[in-house]
């Protein structure tokens, strides 16, 4: 026996003998007794042996193969006042894990969840942190990138705790200061909403709960209807229709005159009806509805119903450049949200897909009129079929304005949500098709000229149709088939008519089952399943969608195509002020020292009506939440905040002190 383990301990690694030695070993009596008294949650106890012992505070003891520390311990029992002490007595903090590499030790990932566990805490969330939101956030983000089920419940606990910070905000300016950083919407501007900000931290980490709680949604609602007529959100069909004539006359037949004025002088009272997130939604829809009007137009109505070439020729050059002035918003798009930002959307790849292709078609269009020849036949068969399906793409592409709609948008969410049920459907359906196909094309290869087996780009797609209601029955008979034998005179004639009938049939059964009965039935029950949850939570989702739609014109240019492809005075304004702005020479005063520090950068935005600031806003948040939590008595809460003086009752002295400041 003895001889065996000696043997099994000479097959350990490296990594296996670290752990078995410090399991083997442990800390100092006191240390042991120390990390004893903080699992069990004893404060006062903790606290005198800190107190009177000489001891290391960071000190590690090993549980189930595992090291692990005083303050790990506290948080994972979320012991807030343990974890008060133990950060007042100048304890490290809990060090961020490594990314998982895919090639770790077993124990490597145990430990990283541990760790884990202790960060998630609220306790530790709450009192370890200067933004507990922000680092909640953060958290749930890097939490986000492991699919393993014990990670997303920790990934739940610590989303359930930003949502219980957001609950004890009391009144709208202080959910307006946590979410945007400011209480007065009409300050919020494209400089205000930036990735530091909780809102746009919450979408980015895909929060749903959070950007779909009432408060929050209450915020954003304002933001998003900022600049408008307070009378259009009247729950009443006739405002809602006055409404409608309102956006046609102003944001349609008026846009000409009142782009002209705001490219003049974009401080004025029209400059205002434009820059506001809905404004430059509804011109930006227009002009997109326009031009496909115009593209639509230019593809289907023939070239000899114009009244002559040179208005052919003004329409292809006005064409190009609304083209152009298209693409020039995505770059503008693309340099607002930054190219990682930007090149993570699939629609973002569709549109300039869609945009470049326009461009092509448009300018094969007027280089072909103006020189007055054709165009290689290749190139010209090229050119129609893609415009085609550039086409159909665009059309498609106007339905994202529709996920804005209180009635369309929900229904639009569930038809999109399905996708990828019907990709995983089509990979085994395309597959098990090519196979039938390939078998019923060897099966009847030359065997009549009407046979639609015969050849196998027929089969495939009369095989795909089969599911829609077609019956290629007829071809599966193959009448007047014989083989006849070499060799064998008249006797080797053979009718093969009753074997090719047969197996033909037992080929289509087979695929009626597998295809028609198996996989319909299958992809119609996932899509069920899809339905049936996106229906219990189509709230949630619906408002988190919208939510990143209202953000996205918040940053959004301005004036729509073909308007922005002239400069604004705004536009040069800015680009003069960020030339001087960066080579003008700069010296180290205090006044600049002052102005680098990040607490003083957004103060004067921060502050609201009431004087609050953000980082005062979170203090105040975090000692709700303890209340709520019964982690802080109210009345002892109240007294600290009224009172100028020192508390001397010992009771509340110890109380005070686990309060967050």
């Amino acid at each position: 026996m003895a001889e065996l383990n000696a043997c099994n301990l000479c097959r350990m690694t490296t990594k296996e003998w670290a752990y078995f030695m410090n399991g083997e070993g442990g800390p100092a009596p006191n240390e042991a007794k120390f990390l004893a008294m903080v699992e069990s949650g004893d404060v006062i106890k903790t606290k005198m042996l800190l107190e009177n012992e000489l001891l290391d505070i960071n000190c590690v003891v090993m549980r189930d193969m595992l090291p692990v520390t005083a303050i790990q311990l506290a948080a994972e029992s979320n012991n807030f006042q343990m974890v008060r002490l133990l950060l007042d007595c100048g304890v490290k903090r809990i060090p961020k894990p490594s990314i998982c590499n895919g090639e770790e030790h077993i124990l490597e990932d145990d430990l990283r969840y541990s760790i884990y566990c202790g960060l998630a805490s609220p306790a530790y969330l709450t009192l370890a942190s200067r933004d507990p939101v922000m680092a909640s956030m953060d958290l749930a983000n890097d939490l986000q990138r492991v699919t393993e089920e014990r990670y997303i419940e920790l990934k739940d606990k610590v989303q359930q705790y930003t949502l219980a910070l957001l609950d004890c905000c009391e009144c709208s300016e202080e959910v307006s200061t946590l979410m945007l950083g400011c209480n007065d919407v009409e300050q919020v501007g494209s400089k205000l909403l930036l990735k530091g900000k909780v809102v746009t931290k919450a979408v980015a980490t895909e929060h749903k709960k959070f950007i779909a709680h009432y408060k929050c949604q209450n915020v954003l609602r304002k933001v998003w209807h900022k600049g408008q007529p307070g009378w259009h959100c009247k729950n009443s069909f006739w405002w809602w229709y006055l409404y409608c004539i309102y956006c046609l006359f102003v944001y349609v037949i008026l846009m000409p005159v009142m782009a002209v004025t705001y490219i003049i002088a974009p401080c004025t009272q029209v400059g205002k009806m434009l820059d506001n997130p809905k404004a430059k939604f509804i011109t930006q829809m227009v002009a997109y509805f326009q031009f496909l009007i115009l593209v639509i137009f230019l593809n289907i109505e023939p070239y000899d119903n114009f009244y002559s070439e040179s208005a052919y020729e003004y329409f292809l050059i006005f064409l190009l450049i609304f083209i152009i002035a298209l693409i020039l918003g995505e770059i503008r798009e693309m340099m607002i949200s930054g190219l990682t930002c930007y090149f993570t959307s699939f629609w973002n790849y569709m549109d300039l897909l869609i945009l470049l292709s326009f461009l092509s078609d448009i300018s094969f269009r007027l280089i072909s009129f103006l020189n007055d020849e054709y165009v290689n036949p290749d190139v010209t068969l090229f050119w129609v079929t893609w415009t085609t399906l550039t086409l159909t793409l665009a059309c498609l592409r106007f339905l994202e304005n529709f996920y804005l709609s209180l009635y369309l948008g929900p229904m639009l969410l569930i038809f999109t949500a399905m996708t990828s049920d019907v990709i995983k459907f089509l990979i085994i359906f395309l597959y098990t098709v090519t196979a039938f196909a390939l078998g019923f094309y060897y099966l009847y290869d030359g065997v009549g000229t009407n046979n639609v087996f015969s050849e196998f780009p027929s089969s495939f797609v009369v095989l795909v149709t089969t599911i829609f209601g077609g019956n290629p029955t007829e071809s599966l008979k193959a009448n007047d088939l014989v083989f006849n034998l070499t060799g064998a005179g008249d006797e080797g004639v053979l009718d093969a008519r009753s074997m090719y009938k047969a197996i033909g049939f037992i080929l289509y059964a087979s695929f009626g089952t597998l295809c028609m009965l198996v996989l319909v039935n299958i992809c119609v029950a996932m899509m069920s399943d899809t339905y049936a949850r996106m229906k219990d939570n189509i709230k949630v989702e619906y408002a988190f969608m919208r939510t990143k739609i209202w953000l996205n014109y918040v940053d959004a240019p301005v004036l729509p195509a073909p308007y922005n492809i002239i400069p604004s005075v705004s536009c040069l304004v800015s680009i003069v002020t960020k030339c001087v702005y960066r080579y003008r020479p700069r010296w180290n005063t205090d006044e600049d020292v002052e102005l680098g520090l990040p607490n003083y950068i957004n103060r004067e935005v921060q502050i609201n009506s009431t004087g609050l600031l953000y980082e005062e806003l979170i203090n105040i948040l975090c000692n709700r939440y303890m209340v709520m939590k019964g982690i802080v008595n109210k009345e002892i809460m109240r007294k600290f905040y009224t009172s100028a003086h020192t508390l001397e009752d010992e009771d509340v002295k110890e109380s005070t002190d686990m309060t967050y400041f």
